[in-house]
């Protein structure tokens, strides 16, 4: 059993994306399909809202996060891990990196085609990046809905390996938990 306390640890920034991102990424799958779902009315205009409005804070938050990568203000991966374990883990994250940017601004793109703004829990519109076109708008949202798929299941990989790691005890898990 590795010592948790010994092993480098994510910044409580990091830990702070990490954690906001996976409860938002919790309510924005249902609320996807959710909006798919409902008829045209407040509370589909509600949901929606909301998902974008997360949808946006995903995106900003996982930028953020890519600029940590890129400073390499991220631990290395652990000594614990086998090397399926290290290549495992850096497809899931790159995975869910790429999918947590591209996925937010698909949705972006899909609503301006629809003919909306995408509003920041109505603080702020922002910028339109395409023209309406409501035919393209329905293939853009079938991507997007892959996009939350796949978001899906990486997500379900990533929780699997984590208890992996807990019933192990090799410390790996407690590098993204506070300290107790």
């Amino acid at each position: 059993m590795a010592n948790a306390s010994d092993l480098p640890r994510y910044s409580r920034l990091s830990m702070a994306i990490h954690w906001i991102v996976a409860v938002c990424i919790v309510g924005m799958i249902p609320g996807g399909f959710l909006v798919s779902r409902l008829d045209d009315g407040p509370m589909q205009e509600t949901v929606s809202s909301v998902h974008q409005s997360v949808g946006v804070l995903v995106l900003f938050l996982m930028l953020v996060r890519l600029v940590l990568l890129a400073l390499g203000r991220m631990p290395a991966p652990a000594e614990a891990l086998t090397p399926f374990e290290r290549v495992a883990a850096r497809v899931t994250h790159f995975s869910l990196y790429a999918l947590l940017v591209v996925g937010p601004i698909i949705g972006w793109l899909g609503v301006n085609a629809y003919g909306e703004d995408v509003s920041f829990f109505g603080l702020f519109k922002l910028p339109t990046l395409i023209g309406k076109d409501e035919q393209f708008s329905e293939e853009i949202f079938a991507v997007h809905l892959a996009c939350g798929i796949l978001i899906a299941l990486a997500v379900i990989a990533h929780v699997v390996a984590a208890f992996v790691h807990k019933v192990r005890d090799d410390g790996v898990m407690e590098r993204m938990l506070p300290d107790p």
